[in-house]
């Protein structure tokens, strides 16, 4: 509890949590970063869009494929490098 309170950025006091804040440059550069992100996913969403069905499962089983390989790469299962993981899901 208290890692999680000091990677949000609160401080206790007497055992209670309080939300600090945040500074003004922070919410606007996060603001910005969000207003990219959002941008990018509706040009996925209209590429997706624009595919007929097989080709959107293709890509859908590309993605699983690479999310459980990555996976077992985070659970230490294995060791690959990128270029392997890449050969594995082509």
């Amino acid at each position: 509890r208290r890692r999680n309170a000091l990677i949000a950025g609160m401080s206790g006091q007497r055992g209670e949590l309080q939300i600090e804040p945040l500074d003004v440059s922070v919410e606007a550069r996060l603001r910005a970063d969000l207003a990219a992100v959002d941008t990018l996913h509706n040009s996925w969403a209209d590429f997706m869009c624009s595919l007929d069905v097989a080709h959107r499962n293709a890509i859908g089983r590309r993605a699983l494929r690479v999310h459980a390989i990555e996976t077992g790469v985070i659970e230490r299962l294995y060791d690959i490098d990128r270029a392997l993981t890449e050969k594995l899901v082509a």
